[in-house]
């Protein structure tokens, strides 16, 4: 699985509990068409920088660059 595919899953997984469940399917549509840029960069850096870095741990860090990102760029589609 590459970088782009970990970071998604990560992400994916992240919202998977959140409630009210209309929220979690807006945001699920989100990622379906999100550009996964930000949080694959963080993967790739991560592991390009310390070959020994777990990839789970660098994805979930990934879809955390990544959710800060969307939650960015939706607070701005609201402004």
């Amino acid at each position: 699985m590459d970088e782009t595919a970990h970071a998604r899953a990560a992400f994916s997984e992240g919202i998977g509990d959140i409630v009210p469940e209309a929220l979690r399917k807006r945001l699920e549509g989100v990622l379906e068409s999100a550009s996964m840029t930000p949080g694959t960069l963080t993967v790739v850096t991560a592991t390009a920088l310390d070959e020994s870095v777990d990839l789970d741990t660098a994805s979930r860090r990934g879809a955390g660059v990544q959710m800060s990102y969307e939650g960015l760029r939706l607070s701005r589609d609201l402004i």
